[in-house]
């Protein structure tokens, strides 16, 4: 059980997911662990995410891994769109059926700008414009005016100075790609339907500060956290992971935030290249796991990581508004 999300942004992709993997027992109940790594860079510009069975993802990223190494084209358009389907459908028929798995794809071409629907932004504006939106705000984002300023007549708009998004998911058995335009988002697992919840913050977390890591990465990451605890999924949980691919490269993105009761942190250790989910004040701490690297069978108790969402909800009860507030104010480290 788990949820990936996915946003094709203004100038780049970002993926966000929990932490969480469930161990089903003959006649016993379900354990819950907050200790996998479900998404990590594969290469200076493409990111992968994975939900579903764990043992079949780790069979195959480890597979992927190694084949990587070996290529000599590395380039995107040979990646995502020609070489990794095929991949992926064949390792999969090795491994055997009957073991569901969904894989989601976010990676950039620095040869080509991003090309934007304009009525994407246009409904944007009319949400903001209506006092729909999700957050309170006295401004508009130069990239939103820039694209507005543009004739009704053009549909599509390049921006200067940035980068082609792709956002994709493939599900076995056959891993067909389901390609997402810019300014569409997507989610995959039992938490995929937190695309409702996107949707209702969506001029935020895409028009809000775009080019704005924290805002744009708190924006997603709390959609999906709202929207997991408000259905009760018990297979989704912990701190969640966020890696974003821009003109920059890939970027790997943690949470560190100091709330009344207590200091949080998801920290992304480079040289490990993983992340730490930590409770500052009871010095509770995980370190996430590759899917590859985790015996389900050593797994026989909970350990979970809800410290830092329960806090928040403490804190602020009316949900994620505060907490981007928040952000923007200077008030969340």
């Amino acid at each position: 059980m788990t949820v990936i999300a996915g946003a094709s942004l203004f100038s780049g992709v970002m993926l966000v997911a929990d932490s969480r993997i469930t161990v089903h027992r003959a006649g016993r109940p379900d354990v819950h662990a907050d200790v996998c790594q479900k998404i990590f860079p594969l290469t200076n510009s493409l990111a992968i995410g994975f939900a579903g069975d764990v043992s079949a993802a780790a069979f195959i990223l480890t597979e992927l891994r190694a084949q990587l190494a070996k290529r000599e084209r590395r380039d995107v358009v040979s990646l995502v769109l020609r070489w990794l389907p095929r991949f992926l459908k064949a390792r999969y028929a090795r491994y055997g059926k009957n073991r569901p798995v969904h894989f989601m794809i976010a990676a950039v071409r620095h040869d080509q700008p991003n090309v934007v629907e304009r009525q994407k932004v246009a409904d944007i504006m009319k949400t903001i414009a209506a006092g729909k939106a999700r957050i309170q705000r006295s401004f508009i984002p130069d990239v939103v005016m820039q694209m507005m300023l543009t004739p009704a007549s053009a549909t599509h708009v390049a921006i200067q100075g940035t980068v082609r998004g792709i956002l994709c998911r493939l599900s076995s058995p056959d891993f067909r790609p389901v390609h997402y335009s810019p300014l569409e988002y997507c989610a995959i697992g039992s938490g995929a339907s937190t695309t409702h919840e996107i949707a209702r913050t969506a001029d935020w977390l895409l028009a809000g500060q775009p080019g704005n890591d924290l805002v744009e990465s708190m924006a997603l990451r709390d959609a999906v956290s709202h929207f997991v605890a408000a259905k009760s999924i018990p297979g989704v949980g912990g701190m969640y992971p966020c890696v974003k691919i821009d003109r920059r490269g890939v970027g790997c993105l943690g949470v560190n935030q100091t709330l009344p009761k207590g200091r949080f942190s998801l920290l992304y250790d480079a040289p490990k290249n993983r992340w730490t989910q930590t409770n500052e004040a009871t010095g509770k701490s995980i370190e996430l796991l590759y899917p590859w690297e985790i015996d389900a069978s050593r797994i026989t108790v909970d350990k979970r990581f809800d410290d830092w969402w329960d806090t928040n909800v403490e804190f602020n009860p009316r949900g994620g508004s505060g907490i981007l507030n928040r952000a923007l104010s200077g008030n969340s480290a």
